[in-house]
Formats: structure tokens, sequence, C-alpha cells
């Protein structure tokens, strides 16, 4: 069985992966890493219209939020990767949570387009800070059963793109797209609590 580092910086314990047990419940919070980071992006197209509306912006200014968010999602995989080997899989994940909601709670406040660039890729930057680790944690925990682990965990992404749209259509006509970010902005602190 493969040796592999459980949690704390790197190098600093190594135990082997359990292929069971607490990783049940590290794929559970893996599952909602993913539906909350890597659907919400595809999620925004929904407030195209009230975006367009506030800020006076065209189809192709608009598209540029999710565009960034999910460019900087996948881009700063360097970065996370530093902070990864650096602390460890659990203070990069919270660091995420942290940085996402932030970039959310910016966003409520935004009064220009170029506003909301900015906290996409702030929330963008976050979800990486979430997303990467979160994957990279489950071969931690599974050795046997790592194909099964990461194909169940890939399921967190389906489970966001069939749900996530349903709440923000929801949140939108209840209270609005500034409220729908406020909401979310709840949500993301729970990828903290999830590999705690």
């Amino acid at each position: 069985m493969g040796q592999c580092v459980v949690g704390g910086l790197a190098g600093r314990s190594q135990v082997a992966a359990p292929d069971g047990g607490w990783g049940w419940v590290v794929l559970a919070a893996t599952i909602l890493v993913l539906a909350l980071t890597l659907a919400f992006p595809s999620c925004i197209g929904i407030f195209y219209t009230d975006l367009q509306t506030e800020f006076s912006t065209s189809n192709t200014e608009t598209a540029w939020v999710p565009a960034i968010m999910t460019a900087v999602l996948h881009a700063g995989g360097p970065l996370c990767s530093v902070l990864v080997e650096r602390f460890g899989c659990r203070a990069t994940i919270m660091a995420g949570g942290v940085l996402s909601g932030l970039g959310m709670a910016i966003t409520a406040l935004a009064r220009s387009i170029t506003d909301l660039y900015i906290t996409g890729a702030i929330t963008g930057l976050g979800f990486c800070f979430s997303f990467q680790p979160s994957v990279t944690m489950m071969g931690y925990y599974f050795v046997r059963r790592r194909a099964f682990a990461n194909a169940l965990s890939s399921s967190g992404t389906a489970l966001g793109l069939s749900t996530l749209p349903l709440l923000a259509n929801f949140l939108l006509r209840q209270f609005g797209w500034r409220a729908f970010s406020r909401s979310l902005t709840a949500a993301m602190p729970l990828m903290f609590f999830a590999v705690q």
C-alpha cells in the first residue's frame, strides 16, 4: 500500500492511505467543494440580463465575468501547487473558501462591470485554491479505491450544475442578483469546515 501525507505540512508525517473510514467524509467534502466551485461560473448566465441592465453593458462585456472567473480558476494551478506544498491541502482549501467568500461579498457591492471583473478574479482564485487541493486530497485517503473515489467526487460537479441554477433563479426572482451573491458568500466558508 502506498504512503501518503494526511493533513498538515508536507513531509511532517507519513501514514498509509486508509481507503475508507475518514476518507469517505473527505470524499463527501470534495463533492461539496466541486459542486460549489466548478458549477458556479456556469450559472452566471442567469444574471446576464440584470447585469446588462444595471451596468449598461453588452453581451460580450457581461460574458467576461464568468470567463475571467473560470480562467483564474484553472490558471491559478501553479500558485495553488506552491501553497499546497508549503502549507498542505487543508490550509489551502480553507484559504480558498475565505477568498471566494470575500470575492462574492465584494461582488454584492460592485458599481461597474469592471468591479465584477476584479471580484470575479478574486472569486476564481478562491475557487482554484479550493478545487485543486480537494481533488489532490483524495489521493491521500484512497489508494486501492482511488479511481472509484475520484469518479464519485466528480459527481459533485454534476450536482452543482443541476441544483445551483435552480437556486440562483429562485434567489434572483426573490431578491435580485446582489442578494444571491451575499447568500453564496455564506456557503463558501462551508469549504473551510468541510476539511476540518
